[in-house]
């Protein structure tokens, strides 16, 4: 699965605002720092995936979503997480929170 991010991107072209990920709660990186990065080609948050999803982990079974249009809601990770890191998988599930041109369809 090809992974590319354009710098030119408009937020105007997002198909789905209120469907598609601005930012989320993901794992703390190597330095302990805090993390927002959900970059979808690793967003497995099971072992030995690369851990860029959003964070269930840390709030009991719940991870907090920022969309696009403005709102938050905290969602259980089969309902905004792949099932596994898209780039070793190639698995589409749940690529329509992640993906502002739907490229997946409504998976």
């Amino acid at each position: 699965m090809a992974a590319s991010a354009a710098t030119w991107f408009k937020r105007t072209s997002i198909i789905r605002p209120t469907e598609n990920l601005l930012v989320g709660d993901t794992s703390p990186k190597r330095d302990l720092d805090w993390c927002l990065n959900i970059w979808w080609p690793f967003a497995g948050m099971r072992r030995h995936d690369l851990k860029e999803g959003v964070d269930f982990y840390r709030h009991k079974g719940v991870g907090v979503v920022v969309f696009n249009d403005g709102h938050s809601e905290v969602r259980k990770d089969q309902n905004i997480n792949p099932p596994s890191s898209p780039a070793t998988t190639g698995t589409m599930v749940n690529s329509r929170y992640w993906d502002p041109l739907l490229r997946g369809g409504d998976r």
